[in-house]
């Protein structure tokens, strides 16, 4: 009869015997690999408009609500203030009155035109008398001083005439200077306020409105965002070591935290060949082969297909033991090989030299501490 610590030894054997035999293998396959630039950033709208005031200044007004439809030249906020609306106002009617006047209808333009009417009249009179006088002075019938006095009465009238004409061309100089001047104030007033007439540059929906009617916002501070609706684009940065690999045309694979385990394709379309110093990198831009719905200025992964291999022998990198060698089965027993490893691709190795499809490969204690370095 066996005693109860000869029973616990018994279990402690087989329990170690079953997990010394429970070896993880894998199976040596072919496989496609796709070697690539990590890169990241963000998705945006294929073609889009960050809407923003270019001064500190308030939202008047609202034209359009997010999801609404605009095209481009469309007015979607009015900025400024009721004052400025105000005062527009008030030189259009300014600039009114002043332009009747100069046309005639001025009260004191009435009054001029009527006293040099009346001048004239009195001028052609003291004129024809004048003249008369000195006829009559010639037959001895009137005295010369009394011509005179005839004469210096014409040239006062004659006088009064031309002052009253002054005053008049004096007058509507003053009136059209005044009309200038108002409509160049209007002209600058409108043009700040031009300024404050925020319209779309692109065909699209608009995605958010960031502040309400009456709030104040800064400088460059975003309002709206409006954009193509199911057309995207990648907007991102790679490393600036990898910016000779990237050409237009290739392939990108991305993912978004929206869409969790899901990958979707892009194509290189743009790549700035500026670098960004702040942040040592180059920005580049991918059209998005998706017509799924994505969410703008969300973070993206994405990986640039700079070169593709249809099949090649590959193994899960944890199997590899320090110097590229392995553990592979014969039969019952198991031997180490060495290998010849080239590219990799996220957690799988190339191996050129040292296996053929079909050979069965050993992860040991031996691999796993390697894999832990």
């Amino acid at each position: 009869m066996y005693s109860k610590n000869k029973i616990v030894s018994i279990i402690l054997l087989l329990l170690f015997a079953s997990c010394e035999n429970k070896e993880e293998t894998y199976k040596v396959v072919r496989k496609p690999l796709n070697v690539a630039v990590y890169a990241s950033g963000k998705i945006m709208p294929l073609r889009y408009d960050d809407i923003k005031g270019s001064a500190n200044a308030k939202i008047l007004k609202l034209m359009v609500k997010p999801g609404d439809t605009v095209c481009i030249g469309q007015t979607v906020a009015l900025l400024g203030s009721p004052e400025k609306q105000d005062q527009i106002k008030y030189l259009k009617k300014q600039i009114a009155i002043i332009e009747k006047q100069t046309q005639g209808s001025s009260d004191i333009l009435q009054q001029l035109k009527t006293q040099i009417n009346l001048a004239q009249d009195q001028y052609q009179r003291d004129k024809h008398n004048a003249n008369r006088y000195r006829d009559l002075v010639k037959d001895t019938a009137v005295s010369e001083q009394l011509a005179e006095k005839m004469q210096l009465k014409a040239l006062d009238s004659y006088t009064q005439l031309q002052n009253l004409k002054k005053q008049l061309a004096a007058k509507k100089q003053e009136l059209n200077a005044q009309l200038a001047q108002l409509k160049s104030n209007l002209k600058n007033v409108q043009a700040q306020q031009n300024e404050n007439i925020l319209t779309s540059t692109v065909n699209g929906i608009v995605f958010n409105i960031n502040p309400s009617v009456g709030e104040h916002i800064s400088p460059n501070e975003s309002i709206m965002l409006i954009g193509t609706h199911r057309s995207y684009l990648l907007d991102l940065l790679i490393d600036e070591r990898d910016i000779t690999k990237i050409q237009k045309g290739q392939n990108v694979l991305f993912q978004t935290d929206a869409y969790k385990n899901r990958q979707f394709k892009a194509t290189v379309t743009q790549i700035n060949p500026v670098l960004e110093e702040n942040v040592r990198s180059f920005r580049i831009k991918a059209k998005v082969l998706s017509d799924t719905l994505f969410y703008p200025k969300a973070s993206v992964e994405a990986n640039i297909i700079i070169r593709k291999e249809d099949s090649v022998l590959m193994i899960p990198e944890s199997y590899l033991l320090t110097g590229d060698s392995l553990w592979i089965k014969k039969g019952e027993d198991k031997q180490k090989v060495a290998v010849k490893t080239g590219m990799k691709d996220n957690e799988w190795v190339v191996v050129k030299n040292g296996l053929r499809r079909g050979d069965v490969v050993i992860k040991t204690d031996e691999t796993k501490v390697n894999t832990s370095h």
